[in-house]
């Protein structure tokens, strides 16, 4: 097996969880996505917070399921 990826191989089972970081647009996501990246972050998702304001938010149900 060679050692270089070409940047469109899809992700296997047999490689490590990958969280993709930085993500800010849609297209992003998608494309992350399309490429098997099942765990990201970035602004898209939500702005830097206090830990105390997400588990308010948890607790009240206003995080929407894709992003816990």
């Amino acid at each position: 097996m060679s050692r270089k990826t070409e940047p469109h191989q899809k992700w296997s089972s047999s490689q490590p969880h990958v969280v993709a970081e930085g993500v800010e647009r849609p297209a992003h996501a998608e494309v992350l996505h399309d490429l098997g990246c099942r765990s990201a972050q970035g602004f898209l998702f939500g702005r830097p917070a206090p830990l105390a304001a997400l588990h308010e938010d948890l607790l009240a149900g206003s995080v929407p399921a894709t992003a816990r």
